[in-house]
């Protein structure tokens, strides 16, 4: 069927540019975070050597790792393509549960545990605006939930507070997918209208170059930008002749009336979004 070919071809492009967007995304946070990374490394390192555990040698490993992925995606060395991306996703997401994990250890102090849980909702939050992968963000976030949930465990050994903070953490994982969802959402639906704009403009445009002798450039209001001596009047009063300012006018009404019945203002905000996008 041909209509369910072009609804698939449509579908794909749209995931296309969905990836596209989330690859800038990833660029344009790594780009600020990149120096975060070593700074961390670091940290970690200094943690572990004052006391060693396994679960802490596996966070430094993987903000080693981190840091690794963060330069070579800013250098260039690490092209980003949806399978690459989907393998950061998972790793970023793992690692910061090996983060929580890893620092079971080193919340002695009400102060200090505090400050990490306050670290902990934050780096979630922004890793949900920034991972737009609804299948990613779902059991990602569960996890980093049941890991938290065992560290509260861990420390305070106790049934009813336990509960307490892990039904916070689970209403606290579903929001943060619901952001994720929410901003997938929207930037498809952002994608598909600009791609709707595009074909009804590009439409428009092919009806134009088979009603007139040349090309026109058009204003907002539909009127034409420049009286060009190049400008020929509409096929349907003759070729060849001149364009004159009462057939110029009469054409300026005609695309004013078709401005009215189809609206054509949003087309040229849509592509104008389109071109600076």
């Amino acid at each position: 069927d041909i209509d369910e070919k072009l609804q698939k071809d449509r579908a794909k492009h749209i995931q296309e540019e969905l990836w596209k967007v989330r690859a800038r995304t990833y660029i344009l946070i790594v780009s600020f975070m990149v120096h975060a990374a070593p700074v961390m490394t670091i940290v970690f390192l200094y943690e572990f050597a004052m006391m060693f555990s396994y679960l802490g040698l596996a966070r430094l490993v993987c903000m080693f790792i981190v840091y690794m992925h963060h330069t070579g995606v800013i250098s260039g060395r690490l092209p980003l393509n949806p399978a690459r991306l989907q393998v950061l996703y998972i790793w970023y997401y793992g690692s910061f549960a090996m983060l929580l994990l890893g620092g079971i250890f080193h919340r002695d102090s009400d102060a200090k545990e505090r400050s990490m849980q306050a670290f902990n909702d934050g780096g979630r939050l922004l890793m949900a605006v920034v991972i737009m992968h609804k299948p990613t963000a779902l059991p990602a976030q569960l996890a980093i939930s049941a890991a938290e949930i065992v560290v509260y465990w861990f420390h305070h050994n106790d049934v009813a507070d336990t509960a307490a903070f892990a039904g916070v953490q689970l209403v606290f994982a579903i929001a943060n997918v619901g952001v994720t969802v929410t901003l997938e959402y929207w930037v498809t639906s952002h994608i598909s209208a600009l791609l709707d704009a595009e074909s009804m403009v590009g439409s428009f445009r092919r009806m134009l170059r088979g009603v007139c002798d040349g090309e026109v450039l058009l204003k907002e209001d539909m009127s034409i930008c420049e009286n060009a001596e190049c400008i020929k009047q509409p096929a349907w009063y003759g070729h060849g002749s001149a364009l004159g300012t009462s057939r110029r006018l009469l054409f300026d009404g005609i695309m004013v009336q078709l401005k009215e019945k189809f609206e054509f203002e949003n087309f040229v905000i849509y592509s104008e979004l389109d071109l600076h996008a």
